[in-house]
């Protein structure tokens, strides 16, 4: 199963129904991680260092930083975008299928867009 980071943006009730479902997923909140204000790239630098593929609603800024990781050759290990709109319940059928359904070595370099 793929370890997560979750962006602060992520909302919580994706988060909390992610562990009812499923309990022993692998999610660590950036709050949680001393990660609260911190600017996307430093999130990106953190998600590789502890081996995470990011969770995010951030269409606007976080995939251009991904891009710019990976044109510098710089590690990303991927990042799952949940389109905001989708109601909770399908984002997190969805989450939890990419969670499945990839190891964390088919992740790296990719972005999964939600709804799927």
């Amino acid at each position: 199963m793929l370890r997560l980071l979750s962006d602060h943006n992520i909302n919580e009730k994706i988060l909390r129904g992610l562990l009812i479902r499923q309990p022993a997923i692998d999610i660590l909140r950036c709050r949680d991680a001393g990660l609260r204000q911190t600017e996307d790239p430093k999130i990106l630098e953190f998600a590789c260092q502890d081996a995470r593929i990011i969770l995010t609603h951030d269409l606007r800024t976080m995939p251009s930083f991904a891009e710019v990781r990976m044109r510098a050759d710089e590690e990303f290990l991927g990042m799952i975008w949940v389109h905001e709109m989708n109601p909770i319940g399908n984002s997190i059928e969805e989450i939890l299928i990419v969670c499945e359904c990839y190891e964390m070595e088919e992740m790296r370099d990719q972005i999964v867009y939600l709804p799927l």
